[in-house]
């Protein structure tokens, strides 16, 4: 049982080798739909995390958030969620800014919350795109 976020730093990987990681109820969050809850994995800026198996605690609506992408980007592969409580992914941006985007500011591939407070933008076509025409989720 996981009873801390575990740090994955920057530019560093981090492969689970298909191990299960179940996050404990009592310290990461309880896998309901509250917002905020504590990560399974945190990532710093161009961190990478593999082969991951997130569960749930039995008893509990679902895990507790599966992954926050906290640095400037993130990688994560062959990462699977067997009981999704708040968000799988969740990718933060805090301060910043861009001017002359010919195409989009920010892309965000996955299934999860992009949070963007106090980012700045001047001349762009598009701010966020969100997974393209790819349907895989329902």
């Amino acid at each position: 049982m996981v009873d801390a976020t575990i740090v994955v730093n920057a530019s560093q990987t981090f492969d689970c080798k298909l191990a299960r990681y179940i996050p404990n109820p009592d310290s990461l969050g309880d896998g309901s739909e509250k917002e905020r809850q504590k990560a399974v994995f945190e990532l710093e800026d161009k961190a990478s995390l593999k082969n991951c198996i997130i569960g749930a605690a039995s008893g509990t609506e679902g895990s507790a958030d599966g992954v926050h992408c906290t640095g400037g980007g993130c990688d994560v592969t062959n990462v699977w969620f067997e009981d999704v409580g708040e968000d799988a992914i969740t990718f933060y941006v805090t301060g910043g800014g861009d001017k002359k985007a010919a195409d989009k500011v920010m892309q965000f591939n996955g299934k999860g919350t992009a949070t963007i407070k106090n980012f700045w933008v001047d001349t762009f076509t598009r701010f966020i795109r969100t997974c393209g025409n790819w349907n895989g989720w329902n």
